[in-house]
């Protein structure tokens, strides 16, 4: 099998990402004591979810972004990074999720690439 670096890896999964429709983000909104980018996390579920954001803004008001992002940290700290995209999280009575379906596809090229069953040149264009 061929030794792929962190480097290769790192671009092969830009790569998909970007190819995918995903944007790049900045560093420098990054929260590290959070480990988040909260305007994007929260961006994301407004524009996902706009009748679910409706009811937390009526229930928690100016509060509404503090309030979800304290859940959602919550929630990622018990139950990490891999399963809260997947199967959201629940906060408020309510479940927010984050993933898209494009999932499996992202997840099966990236595999094939850092795993050598495809050329890196065929994901990274």
């Amino acid at each position: 099998m061929k030794q792929l670096s962190n480097g290769s890896f790192e671009t092969a999964i830009k790569a998909v990402l970007l190819g995918d429709g995903y944007t790049r983000i900045e560093a420098r909104g990054f929260d590290c004591e959070r480990a988040i980018f909260p305007d994007e996390a929260l961006a994301f579920i407004r524009t996902m979810q706009p009748e679910a954001w409706k009811k937390l803004e009526s229930l928690h008001g100016k509060q509404t972004c503090a309030r979800v992002l304290e859940s959602l940290c919550k929630w990622l700290v018990v139950h990490g990074t891999l399963t809260t995209p997947r199967h959201g999280f629940k906060g408020f009575g309510k479940t927010t999720r984050f993933a898209g379906a494009r999932k499996e596809r992202r997840a099966a090229l990236i595999t094939a690439a850092v795993t050598g069953q495809i050329p890196l040149e065929e994901v990274t264009g």
